[in-house]
């Protein structure tokens, strides 16, 4: 497993030009094709709704919400669990040799 912690898109003038979901699905893709992996994970504030649609558009999922887990100053921040599977990983089992192997397909 791997969690993504911060993905952050410089000044105001290149957001919303799509960088964040190019850099998203790229770091999807190096984890599910090279690395093998079958699950990312991430935690986002709650507040964050365009890096939330940006996750979702990219296949995340929202797990769960922690609420008031975040303190800054006085105040609580709350942050939303979200993952992704590799949906395109096959667990097979091999007669040949009795035992459970994975094969991994690549990610679209």
């Amino acid at each position: 497993m791997l969690k993504i912690c911060r993905i952050l898109v410089g000044g105001k003038e290149y957001r919303n030009n799509g960088y964040g979901k190019a850099i998203i699905n790229e770091l999807i893709r190096i984890a599910f094709e090279e690395f093998k992996l079958h699950r990312l994970d991430l935690a986002i504030y709650d507040f964050n709704q365009h890096a939330i649609k940006c996750y979702k558009d990219c296949g995340f999922e929202i797990e769960g919400l922690f609420i008031d887990n975040k303190k800054v100053g006085d105040t609580y921040w709350s942050t939303y669990s979200m993952s992704i599977i590799n949906k395109h990983s096959l667990i097979i089992f091999n007669k040949s040799s009795s035992r459970i192997s994975q094969k991994s397909m690549i990610f679209n």
